[in-house]
């Protein structure tokens, strides 16, 4: 039922106001969330700051302090690459690449992966984009894809099969 709202809305191209008044009448965060998500293209900082703080919770407690933090330094690192590739991006196409929420989800997949996977992590979450990119190119030219399904498909890809780009190039150079 969720999606089906989310997608009425969508095609109606609900505003701003309709959804706080959708939160306030007591629909739940989720639905709320997946509603501005689905209308707006953003990832909500609710999502990526609360998921960055519980995994570096888990890796400070769960792992000690020297793994919390170089969550938080991989994370930071990751960040500020995908904030370099936005200001890269939006000087070559003069107009915005890369959402806010992209950039903030990097952070969350530095908390998970190492530096060289989260780099590997956005050029595979670029490869998976490319065939929606140009089918969206060659049919309507002024939409907007987001980038966060294809980051997060990148990063699920790597964890579930433990991928480590390192040792696959280790292998490939012996």
């Amino acid at each position: 039922i969720e999606s089906l709202v989310v997608t009425a809305l969508n095609r109606i191209s609900a505003n701003e106001e309709f959804v706080e008044f959708l939160s306030q009448e007591g629909m739940e965060f989720d639905t709320v969330t997946k509603m501005k998500t689905a209308i707006y293209l953003i990832i909500p900082d609710e999502v990526t700051i609360i998921s960055s703080i519980l995994l570096l919770l888990i890796n400070f407690f769960g792992y000690g302090i020297e793994k919390g933090l170089e969550s938080i330094l991989y994370g930071a690192f990751l960040f500020s690459i995908m904030y370099l590739l936005m200001l890269f991006g939006n000087k070559m196409f003069k107009k915005e690449s890369l959402g806010g929420g992209d950039i903030k989800l990097m952070f969350f997949v530095g908390t998970i992966l190492s530096p060289a996977n989260g780099m590997f992590s956005i050029f595979l979450a670029s490869v998976f984009a490319l065939p929606f990119s140009v089918y969206t190119l060659v049919k309507d030219n002024n939409k907007v894809i987001p980038f966060g399904p294809f980051l997060l498909l990148s990063l699920l890809i790597i964890y579930m099969f433990n991928l480590d780009i390192i040792a696959f190039f280790n292998f490939l150079s012996s």
